[in-house]
């Protein structure tokens, strides 16, 4: 079947995504510990593949995902190894070598909860960030690690059945300390743009304002709905003893103010068409590595029905058929031209969508109708299907069969979209250029001091182990 070529890595923008309600970041949160336990044999359906979204859990929500509100400038690393000692990960906000003069902050006995929840472990201007808070932004760093990757973690070389803390990361660090390094410099991120947002007199709406208003009933039904016995059981399950309703409450209100502002900051980048088409050409050989050429037309959308010719030639003798006749391409030429003329009986957009879902060999597409959408020069394995999608008199409603090495294709096209690819991806990442450089002027203003050996993470996946085992 014809196939989009191999896809980019997602572009997520570095900017808040739409505003999620308290309900749905209660119940997804909860599914973090749903899927920490999965990956522990506790939940194991609760977590697929990546690619396959977990029936509990679809996406982790903005307001625990580390990334969403704010810009991290770092990545998870594909190759641990190639990290050097005392490196920090974050542009030298945290300090590495004192956070891994530790080595580790793991704990097991709850007995010390409740002292070491209420110990301030750092500050930033006037926010005193709590060792119980500090652990709802660690573990919601291992839980969208571990949403993300799914099982595909153990080839980064993490371990879910083992404590982070025990596991290394690369050399010098732990993955303990690469969860901890994260959340510290998240928090402070979010300090730096609650802050400013603060300052510029930007608040969150009435309806997150009425949220945080109820939140101890919410989180309490909630909770229970989701599973939990109460909302201390979900806290405690979730991110460990010694974190309270008040420390949920302030990750909250913390992430949903600096959310405003992140969007406000990146919002207030303005570029030229000049800028783009610079920031392209300063970039071009990585751009073109990663298939987005400067091609000045605009992406396209159509509709497709594929009539694949049956193999039933063995062409290396393993007794499998792997190549089609002459007989088996005629006969695919009849059964296209009979789904062309069934088609045209009732020639609209609609039922081409009914047809092709009906009859389509393209499976990637099958459900929605035959379409492909945003689709860009040099993107499909096929250079007939492209040549008649990117045909300068090509006009809404056209349609026609053609045919490539993958069968032969019913065409329609619906539209023409109003950007061209490699401009989309040049503003994009350059926005994102800016936007960095902006919080990085921030951040120089509000420095962290932090207090490490206050630092203490109950092993949440220890835990659940010892339930499981029990």
């Amino acid at each position: 079947m014809v196939e989009k070529k191999q896809p980019l890595e997602q572009r997520a923008e570095k900017q808040p995504k739409s505003f999620w309600t308290m309900r749905n970041i209660i119940l997804v949160i909860a599914g973090v510990a749903v899927l920490i336990g999965g990956a522990i044999g506790i939940a194991v359906a609760a977590n697929p593949p990546a690619e396959e979204p977990s029936d509990v859990v679809e996406e982790l929500p903005e307001a625990l995902d580390p990334n969403a509100a704010l810009d991290s400038e770092t990545d998870v690393q594909q190759d641990s190894e190639t990290q050097t000692t005392q490196e920090s990960l974050t542009n030298d906000r945290i300090d590495a070598e004192l956070l891994q003069s530790i080595d580790s902050y793991t704990y097991t006995d709850e007995t010390l909860a409740d002292e070491y929840g209420k110990a301030i472990v750092a500050t930033v201007g006037d926010h005193e960030l709590t060792n119980g808070l500090l652990q709802v932004f660690y573990w919601a760093q291992v839980g969208y690690f571990i949403n993300s990757y799914g099982e595909y973690a153990s080839y980064l070389g993490f371990d879910a059945s083992v404590s982070p803390a025990e596991q290394s990361y690369g050399e010098g660090m732990t993955w303990e300390q690469y969860f901890l390094e994260m959340a510290l410099d998240e928090y402070l991120q979010y300090c730096v743009l609650y802050d400013e947002a603060t300052k510029r007199g930007i608040e969150p709406t009435e309806e997150v304002k009425a949220g945080l208003a109820t939140l101890a009933e919410d989180l309490e039904a909630y909770a229970v709905e989701g599973g939990f016995t109460s909302a201390e059981d979900y806290l405690y399950q979730t991110f460990g003893p010694g974190v309270t309703r008040e420390d949920y409450a302030e990750y909250y209100e913390l992430y949903e103010t600096a959310k405003l502002y992140s969007k406000e900051l990146r919002n207030s980048i303005e570029l030229s068409d000049q800028e783009v088409e610079l920031f392209y050409e300063v970039n071009a050989s990585s751009y073109e590595q990663e298939g987005v050429y400067k091609i000045n037309r605009n992406v396209v959308n159509v509709r497709h029905i594929l009539i694949e010719p049956e193999k039933d030639i063995d062409t290396d003798e393993d007794l499998e058929p792997d190549s089609s006749s002459e007989r088996a391409w005629a006969a695919a030429e009849q059964a296209a031209n009979d789904t062309y003329e069934r088609w045209k009986q009732n020639p609209t957009e609609a039922n081409f969508a009914t047809v092709a879902t009906d009859t389509t060999y393209d499976t990637q597409s099958a459900e929605n109708g035959g379409l492909y959408e945003g689709i860009y020069p040099g993107q499909m394995n096929s250079s007939e299907f492209e040549s008649w999608c990117f045909d300068e008199t090509r006009q809404p409603g056209d349609h026609e069969i053609i045919r490539s090495e993958y069968g032969y294709h019913i065409m329609y096209f619906v539209s023409e979209g109003d950007y061209m690819y490699w401009y989309s991806v040049a503003e994009n990442d350059c926005i994102d250029k800016n936007f960095d450089a902006k919080m990085d002027d921030l951040l120089a203003k509000y420095p962290m001091e932090p207090n490490y050996s206050n630092i203490h993470m109950y092993d949440v996946l220890a835990a659940k182990a010892a339930r499981a085992a029990q």
